[in-house]
């Protein structure tokens, strides 16, 4: 059967539940806009700049699994790119669809526009290979081949992926299958004798063991083997901890659970249990520098660490060992332990609710935790949000999104507006510092315009609060223009919005509110009044770590605050 190559693409998206794709027209991807358009089953959304659709593309991806962008040639792709970086460094892939000027252009290095008028129509796809899977130029003879190729890559290795789609030759017809079949991840079978040797020796290790403990990271849902670990867990009875990455992908309350390790920053106790155990399993985690307490995590020697398509048990290296399949074949080796009554340590962080007390960071978390109801998404912008948010207790079923790797300011807005694309039947709970906020703002014009449903809590603290306990608590280069965010959904809608606002100063105000938002239905913005040099706790010793790694022991030192409650 024959299939214009824009209606392809189209097709092979929504067969991966695609039903949005997130974007900014330009003059080289309108005809592939007109084939969106003409389609009943996938929708555009647009956004105001690439920069935000990129963000929101890592939102949708982040609850679907999987995200397409629409950008236009150069301008756009380069534009989006710190966003798709973003989606690249935490694992969840985007299918970008960028119009290029048209294939006959390109070949004859015609200098058009959005170009360097230097004939060079390589370039921005270089700049995007630095951090994409792959990209490719599209035309009449690869396109099936291609497009299948690189949203398989995207599917089986949870990375984003470049798809250059000349303006001519979208609407141009292919040839394909009449039961063509979905694309679907790749499987690669485990060398069996490799993986039976490696169950074994972990089973042998197992059974000699006083100390287990297993280490979770985002591994664990990046290759879909998150209910089967946990089903581990509870089979064999092992405490278990999380790197930062991975707050709250398990029951926080769970009576295994030991906390969060990172090295010297871990919760209490937990360190001399990861450290220290004579059993230490974990899936391909990720050390970086913000969630190792700054290079200082230390794992045994003879740690077992389960990668894709390898294993390392102390020494030993098992090669052609998949992940999936070991998880698969542990949970029928290890056998059932006696259950363990608890070693779950961690509490509830408390605070004395004082009406007429004003807002700080070190109760702030805590009051709203109360209020999280399964199957929300709490979204924890970088800087004091995602500090705050790691000294709570997450309740089950909440599902916390932050960008520890990436840690790019202001995505989390448009994160938010994409995430409810995908879930709109979910509650979506923002915490953003003011600073973060005006990086993305258009992306809330765009919620309204789309009439979605946002909770945002806007922290409003006179600037850049996580920059001030690094270095220049008092200077201005850290200071922000003071806005009016209450009115920002009338100025974004002409006054015909119908998102709530509210401003809370003190622990009375803020509870009021928090009693109305099962009632709110087009959103609200909740700005949260707080002085400039309140921190939390943990962020107080982050700062100061970074003051030291970013400009060294005799460097310049940051003058300590001198905010009093």
């Amino acid at each position: 059967m024959k299939i214009a190559i824009g209606d392809y693409i189209l097709k092979r998206l929504k067969e991966l539940n695609i039903k949005h794709i997130i974007g900014e027209p330009g003059d080289f991807n309108l005809e592939f806009l007109e084939q969106i358009s003409e389609d009943k089953d996938i929708e555009f959304v647009g956004m105001s700049n690439e920069l935000n659709a990129a963000f929101a593309a890592d939102g949708y991806a982040n609850e679907n699994g999987i995200s397409a962008l629409m950008t236009t040639y150069s301008v756009g792709d380069l534009n989006a790119l710190g966003g798709i970086a973003g989606s690249v460094a935490e694992h969840r892939p985007i299918i970008i669809i960028s119009g290029t000027p048209p294939l006959f252009a390109m070949r004859e290095r015609k200098m058009t526009h959005h170009t360097l008028a230097d004939g060079d129509y390589e370039n921005v796809r270089r700049a995007m290979n630095e951090f994409v899977d792959d990209s490719v130029l599209i035309t009449h003879e690869n396109a099936k081949y291609e497009i299948d190729r690189l949203i398989e890559r995207a599917v089986t290795y949870s990375k984003s992926v470049n798809i250059e789609l000349p303006s001519n030759i979208a609407y141009l017809d292919i040839e394909i299958e009449d039961d063509l079949k979905p694309i679907e991840k790749k499987k690669t079978k485990s060398d069996e004798e490799r993986l039976k040797a490696a169950a074994k020796k972990i089973a042998q290790r197992f059974e000699n063991a006083k100390n287990p403990v297993i280490l979770i990271d985002e591994a664990v849902d990046r290759y879909d083997v998150a209910d089967k670990v946990l089903e581990l867990i509870e089979r064999a009875q092992v405490p278990f901890a999380a790197l930062a990455t991975a707050k709250a992908y398990y029951n926080e309350s769970h009576p295994l659970y030991l906390g969060i390790y990172q090295g010297a920053e871990s919760d209490e106790g937990v360190k001399e249990k990861v450290e220290n155990s004579d059993f230490l399993i974990s899936i391909q985690p990720v050390f970086m520098q913000a969630n190792n307490g700054e290079f200082t995590a230390k794992l045994p020697e003879d740690a077992i660490i389960i990668n894709a398509d390898y294993t390392k048990v102390g020494e030993e290296i098992f090669e052609a060992v998949y992940v999936s399949d070991l998880v698969e074949l542990g949970l029928k080796n290890i056998t059932q332990r006696e259950k363990i009554e608890s070693v779950n340590t961690k509490k509830e962080k408390e605070y004395n609710f004082e009406a007429d007390k004003l807002i700080m960071q070190e109760d702030f978390y805590a009051q709203i935790a109360r209020y999280f109801k399964e199957n929300d998404v709490v979204y924890g912008e970088t800087g004091t949000a995602s500090h705050g948010l790691t000294e709570i207790k997450i309740p089950d079923g909440v599902k916390l999104v932050r960008s520890q790797i990436w840690g790019s300011i202001g995505a989390m807005l448009p994160m938010q507006m994409g995430g409810m694309l995908a879930s709109p039947e979910k509650r979506h709970i923002l915490l953003m510092g003011d600073g973060s906020f005006q990086v993305s703002a258009q992306a809330l014009s765009r919620m309204i315009y789309n009439k979605q449903n946002p909770i945002i809590f806007l922290i409003d603290n006179d600037g850049y609060t996580i920059e001030r306990y690094i270095m220049g608590m008092k200077r201005d280069y850290n200071d922000i223009p003071k806005w009016d965010y209450s009115l920002l959904p009338q100025a974004f809608s002409k006054g015909q919005s119908n998102m709530k606002t509210a401003e809370a100063r003190t622990q009375g105000e803020l509870e009021e509110i928090l009693k109305t938002l099962d009632d709110v239905n087009e959103g609200i913005i909740i700005t949260v009044y707080m002085h400039q040099e309140d921190s939390p706790e943990v962020m107080v010793g982050y700062g100061k770590n970074k003051e030291e790694f970013n400009f060294g022991k005799r460097g310049p030192e940051n003058p300590e605050p001198d905010f009093k409650a």
